[in-house]
């Protein structure tokens, strides 16, 4: 029981790097001692990342000495009461919050609810033109309602994600990176870089380079910037490692 309760406590699995924004579930599992000495916080000052099976840390916040070096163990998008439960069931301790960046419980688990429902339904409606429309038309209501709430809650990340992904499918290049654009706002509430932001950075500079007739160059360049930086403070600032990364994209770029 010691050792089971030693395993679930500290666990992790080594997700390897996204390829092209595309992301992989962990195929390793595993113990990094060093790694289990960092505690949770909602707002950690470090990103944990894997390169093959060597787990990294890097600060995403200025540190000062005598300052402890604070890591996330779970998803940001979640929200507190699953929060609650998951710190609860697998670390034995209380999440901190609920704090300024949690919406009100009911009304998150209400536009969370109705967002799986529309998705749910695009894909049993096979993901055409109609039902893409009519699913833009539910998420535009949810991201208004979401964006009224007057909380940057990291669990409205998603809906905000998917309304960019159904506005560019659309044809609305300029709105789907007003939406990308407000799931960063909503992703950096409590941390300013992670990869989830980064995700959200590059997609935002996918969707700028299909629409190269609606987004000017000087956007473009702003986009893969911002892209860029996120890769540097969460994965590295590597030589090639963002070209690495992202073969396909700076190929495009560049076409």
């Amino acid at each position: 029981a010691l050792v089971q309760n030693i395993v679930r406590h500290n666990y992790h699995g080594a997700e390897p790097m996204p390829r092209d924004g595309e992301v992989k579930s962990a195929e390793v599992f595993g113990l990094w001692p060093l790694g289990s000495l960092l505690n949770h916080s909602l707002k950690p000052n470090v990103a944990r990342t894997f390169a093959g099976e060597c787990s990294c840390y890097r600060s995403i916040k200025p540190l000062q000495v005598g300052d402890e070096v604070l890591d996330n163990y779970l998803d940001l998008r979640l929200p507190a009461a699953m929060r609650k439960d998951m710190m609860r069931k697998n670390h034995g301790i209380d999440d901190e919050g609920p704090d300024a960046c949690d919406a009100p419980a009911a009304f998150v688990a209400e536009v969370r609810d109705a967002h799986q429902r529309a998705m749910a339904q695009l894909m049993e409606d096979g993901g055409t033109q109609s039902a893409s429309q009519a699913a833009f038309v539910e998420l535009a209501q949810l991201t208004n309602r979401c964006a009224d709430s007057g909380v940057k809650d990291p669990a409205f990340c998603d809906i905000f994600r998917d309304f960019a992904q159904l506005a560019g499918q659309l044809g609305d290049a300029n709105m789907s990176l007003q939406g990308f654009a407000l799931a960063v706002e909503m992703a950096t509430a409590r941390e300013p870089f992670s990869t989830i932001s980064y995700l959200l950075a590059l997609r935002m500079v996918h969707m700028a380079v299909l629409a190269k007739d609606e987004v000017g160059a000087e956007t473009r360049g702003g986009l893969e910037a911002l892209a860029r930086r996120h890769f540097r403070i969460v994965f590295g600032s590597a030589p090639g490692a963002f070209e690495a990364a992202n073969p396909q994209l700076v190929a495009d770029l560049v076409a």
